[in-house]
């Protein structure tokens, strides 16, 4: 049996202060608030550091219980590639929550329990507790959407999860976040590349194109994507990416009605 703890240098003593300096420490916790959890083992601690300046709040995400289903040790093997996507958007700017901590146990080469930590992001909500009670996103924070959206896409990250649950939003200042990365894909080789993108497009379409007219929708996407073509080719980009987007739907759809047979 082997472990890993990898902890950020300016982290270090703040999270040592508070208990936080061995893979146990983080495995086994019970402090704080649980925000989340699934059957298949995966859970996420909102845990409090008083009297800190650095954060508040401190999120667990982990695997640290088998919940006897054989695919429980490809899923928590995965947080190490979420780790490895946190540290790609923050060494490239992009707006994300920092990697405070990361760690697993493996035995026989398989990954039997691992965890990751990130910084909570003050005066943020999901976009879906946003809109929950029919509160309008507004012209504004849909363009910054999009720009943010080809941004990643331009320099080869591609979400593959991208729905309103994973996106963050400041209202106070129009800031956005993204979170949750298990699926995501740095840089794919081509054709992959086009279909990462639809799937991020196609996951954002669905949940928020009721806000706008698809048309409008497509076309903030691709403004963010090649922001230096010339309108006219904008608009067929635009288009061509909306029927790109249909096609997967439409793919997904027939998929669907044949498990459901």
């Amino acid at each position: 049996m082997s472990e890993r703890l990898w902890l950020a240098d300016r982290w270090r003593p703040v999270l040592t202060r508070h208990g936080f300096d061995h893979l146990d420490a983080f495995l086994t916790t019970t402090r704080g608030r649980r925000v989340s959890w699934r059957e298949e083992g995966l859970e996420t601690l909102a845990v409090e550091l008083p009297g800190e300046t650095i954060a508040r709040t401190i999120f667990v995400k982990r695997y640290g219980r088998y919940r006897g289903d054989w695919h429980y040790y490809y899923r928590a093997g995965r947080l190490r590639h979420e780790a490895e996507a946190l540290r790609w958007l923050a060494t490239h700017g992009f707006p994300a929550p920092g990697l405070i901590a990361w760690g697993d146990r493996r035995c026989g080469g398989v990954t039997t329990a691992s965890f990751l930590t990130t910084a909570g992001l003050e005066e943020t909500v999901t976009l879906a507790q946003y809109l929950s009670d029919g509160t309008p996103l507004g012209q504004a924070p849909i363009e910054a959407l999009w720009r943010l959206v080809g941004r990643l896409h331009r320099a080869g990250f591609f979400h593959g999860n991208l729905y309103r649950r994973n996106i963050l939003l400041r209202p106070t200042t129009g800031e956005l976040f993204v979170i949750d990365f298990p699926a995501s894909r740095i840089g794919p080789p081509w054709p992959l590349c086009a279909y990462a993108a639809i799937r991020d497009v196609s996951g954002l379409a669905h949940d928020l194109c009721s806000e706008r007219s698809p048309d409008e929708w497509f076309a903030d996407y691709a403004r963010g994507r090649w922001p230096d073509a010339a309108p006219g080719e904008i608009n067929r980009r635009a288009i061509a990416v909306r029927r790109r987007v249909e096609r997967h739907q439409a793919r997904r759809q027939r998929r669907r009605a044949r498990r459901v047979r």
